[in-house]
């Protein structure tokens, strides 16, 4: 897999150890175990990443010596709950997995089957104290072999700057509205010009006759 920048990855609950890091550095991906990063681009400032295991320490885990102002705060992990921990620490985006989206989802409620550390956010995303968790159903399942409504799937985010997004809301709305009054003036204006006809048609008539 080629990266431009820098490629993270964090432990999960069935991850041999030794395995996993021989072939996670053979792929140039750095671990974070309970640790922090900065990811520089350009002059920006630079965004921090962090990697959770467990939650031994978790105040250690998301500080950085350096304590330089960041662009963003992302914190990726493989067990959702660990949200309800982070959510209150200035962290922007979670990522996180395990839950395989509850095993069996229904329609209109989500997932069902809940494991341990994804009992209270297993499926989809959630919002909470200005923190957004993000779930991945990943493709993998449990010791019985069994997803019932649940699409394996692999998941891509893109990072924008509110700037560029609110932006690209703006002008939507602003065209669609101008592009509705538009067709309001349109139709005003054919219909206005329907009745003028019918009104001189009336009037040539009414002179032949």
């Amino acid at each position: 897999m080629d990266c431009t920048l820098y490629k993270y990855a964090v432990i999960g609950d069935n991850d041999e150890i030794n395995k996993y890091s021989e072939i996670m550095n053979d792929a140039q991906f750095k671990i974070l175990d309970n640790e922090s990063n900065y990811i520089f681009y350009k002059d920006v400032n630079p965004i921090k990443i962090t990697g959770l295991t467990n939650l031994d320490n978790v105040s250690k885990a998301i500080s950085i010596d350096d304590n330089l102002d960041t662009t963003f705060n992302l914190v990726i992990t493989h067990y959702p709950d660990y949200f309800e921990t982070l959510k209150n620490d200035d962290i922007d985006v979670m990522l996180a997995g395990h839950s395989l989206n509850g095993l069996v989802v229904l329609p209109f409620y989500g997932g069902i089957i809940s494991t341990d550390w994804s009992k209270k956010y297993k499926y989809g995303s959630y919002e909470e104290n200005n923190s957004k968790l993000f779930i991945s159903g990943g493709i993998g399942t449990p010791k019985i072999e069994f997803r019932l409504f649940n699409k394996p799937e692999i998941n891509l985010y893109s990072l924008q700057k509110k700037i560029i997004a609110f932006a690209i809301i703006f002008f939507y709305r602003y065209f669609t509205i101008l592009k509705l009054a538009f067709s309001l003036v349109i139709n005003s204006s054919l219909s206005y010009l329907e009745k003028l006809s019918s009104k001189l048609l009336a009037s040539i008539k009414n002179i032949s006759g």
